[in-house]
């Protein structure tokens, strides 16, 4: 009896010593956890790292190199078999032929352009191709009282110009004429205190300068083949035209040339028409191989942006502005 109990009291003794420990040693470090974090200061969390604002580069002055010169142009084919073509604008109409800046005034600010087939022209006609003005006025109004001056001095019908390049009037005196009648009444012009001037693209070149110009080498002589009475021998000859460009209006025809024309407006602001349809800048129209048309909008680089970019980026498909 005594032994049972004996044996029974030992066991629970080493229980007890077996057990224990572990006890204590999973309670005591939570004590001492618990106590810890309640005396120890708490430490700061440093702040979430924010990415970085992005700003617009910005490009130093000396890096803003300034354009010069004049602005570039853009030519826009409009059609290029047209049979015939109405230039209009709500302002005056003005024209020019050939490649020339000096525009004239039209009295109708509607023509209706059409090609013509050309017969053979007499060689004496090329040498028509000289005009006579006067330059310097600052306006319209004041060119047309110059006219009336000229007309009263010399007899000749006058017509006001306009000079793209210098943004001034003047007048044109007198119908084209050969060099020799151009030189002749810009004399008198002069002699009557008018200062004038000829035009035209028949000037011819000095044969002396020409032919200098041509032989680049100082050691290497010309050979007789290639010049002819101080002129360079082409291989072949330049044709005469074969159409020309018709402009008639309300009163019947108006002017031809066998030139390119340009048709503007006097205002830069109001626009030049092509059936009925309005363009900034200049139209050009000349006739082709075809025996049509070939109708050009010329204008600015500035004007040409400001109009193809509104129409690609519709209010309608695009209403953002800031695609704009």
């Amino acid at each position: 009896m005594r032994s049972s109990l004996a044996r029974t009291v030992i066991t629970v003794l080493l229980a007890q010593s077996l057990f224990l420990p572990v006890t204590f040693g999973q309670t005591a470090p939570v004590a001492q956890q618990q106590t810890g974090t309640e005396t120890r200061p708490g430490r700061a969390q440093s702040a979430w790292p924010q990415p970085a604002a992005v700003t617009t580069p910005v490009i130093p002055a000396s890096a803003l190199i300034p354009l010069t010169g004049p602005e570039p142009n853009i030519r826009v084919a409009l059609t290029t078999d047209a049979r015939s073509a109405v230039i209009s604008t709500t302002g005056h109409l003005m024209n020019a032929s050939g490649a020339g800046s000096t525009l004239l005034a039209l009295d109708t600010p509607r023509v209706r352009v059409n090609p013509r087939l050309l017969s053979p022209l007499p060689a004496s006609n090329n040498n028509a191709t000289f005009q006579v003005i006067v330059a310097g006025a600052a306006s319209k109004e004041e060119a047309e009282d110059n006219g009336k001056e000229i007309e009263k001095l010399t007899g000749e019908d006058t017509q006001e110009t306009f000079d793209t390049e210098t943004k001034t009037w003047g007048v044109a005196v007198g119908s084209k004429r050969t060099r020799e009648e151009a030189e002749e009444l810009r004399a008198r012009l002069e002699a009557a205190g008018l200062d004038a001037s000829v035009q035209g693209s028949g000037i011819k070149s000095d044969p002396v300068k020409t032919s200098t110009a041509m032989n680049t080498d100082p050691g290497k002589a010309e050979s007789p083949a290639s010049r002819m009475n101080g002129n360079v021998r082409f291989t072949s000859r330049p044709s005469l035209p074969s159409r020309e460009v018709v402009a008639s209006g309300a009163t019947g025809s108006l002017f031809s040339s066998s030139a390119p024309v340009v048709f503007a407006s006097d205002d830069e602001k109001t626009p030049v028409r092509y059936n009925d349809r309005p363009y900034r800048g200049r139209i050009e129209v000349f006739t082709n191989l075809r025996g049509s048309l070939t109708v050009v909008n010329e204008l600015g680089l500035e004007d040409y942006v400001r109009g193809v970019v509104a129409n690609e980026l519709s209010p309608g498909g695009y209403p953002a502005l800031e695609a704009l």
